[in-house]
């Protein structure tokens, strides 16, 4: 284990911003926006208080969760992390190898299409399903992902 947390981030095309994290996506990982028939589900998956502060605007739409998908790979230990998504910080969440869907808000204004979260825990062969997927990667502090993606008016996504 002790190994497994002096990793460093081993996730192909991976840079170092000038804050000491790792960045991935310079050409922007697409994040996937909640859909109206998984809100309730969706928002079970955020801590508490954001729950009951934005609970009711995300239901009747006026605000828009985004989603990732997160699992590992056989055989590697996962780990711990959670997502911070502009003034979001969301619970840990432990990785295991059944897939865990992870609501978000999004890190920027929904109509921008543009913005960066990050991952902020200790992880290896950990798989994040955004488009494209991001690894398997092991993160060993912060990996921020520069994200967008595609802004729809309708409440029928």
């Amino acid at each position: 284990m002790t190994v497994l947390l002096a990793a460093t981030i081993l996730t192909w095309g991976a840079k170092a911003p000038e804050n000491g994290a790792t960045s991935v996506g310079d050409m922007g990982y697409e994040a996937a926006t909640v859909a109206r028939d998984e809100t309730d589900s969706a928002l079970e998956t955020l801590d508490p208080n954001t729950q009951s502060l934005i609970g009711a605007d995300v239901k009747s739409c006026r605000q828009r969760l985004a989603v990732i998908t997160v699992d590992k790979m056989p055989a590697t230990p996962g780990g711990i992390f959670r997502i911070r998504s502009g003034a979001y910080l969301s619970p840990f969440y432990t990785v295991t190898e059944e897939p865990q869907r992870i609501a978000y808000p999004f890190p920027t204004p929904y109509e921008t299409g543009t913005g960066d979260i990050s991952i902020e825990g200790w992880v290896a062969g950990t798989r994040l399903y955004l488009s494209p997927t991001l690894g398997p990667t092991a993160i060993n502090g912060k990996l921020v992902i520069h994200l967008r993606w595609h802004v729809d008016k309708s409440c029928d996504i």
